[in-house]
């Protein structure tokens, strides 16, 4: 049985290939995002289209600042 963790990684690998299909392997339609913090990008992303969107931003901005990440996901529920 897949953890959530497995399926947050199976979600990054697809999503780095932008891979629909795969993508709607394990993440739902009607998925609800949370991303913490008080800024323009924080807040709840619902539906896949807006969570792919979000990824999308985020991976723009993270290509042109080279940040440290150590985990990038806090909690899998």
């Amino acid at each position: 049985m897949a953890t959530n963790q497995d399926l947050i990684n199976k979600y990054f690998e697809a999503f780095s290939k932008h891979d629909i299909e795969n993508i709607k392997k394990v993440m739902s339609e009607n998925v609800t995002w949370y991303f913490m913090g008080n800024h323009p990008l924080a807040g709840v992303k619902k539906g896949l289209k807006e969570v792919i969107d979000f990824f999308d931003k985020m991976s723009a901005i993270i290509g042109t600042s080279n940040p440290t990440i150590e985990k990038l996901i806090v909690s899998e529920n």
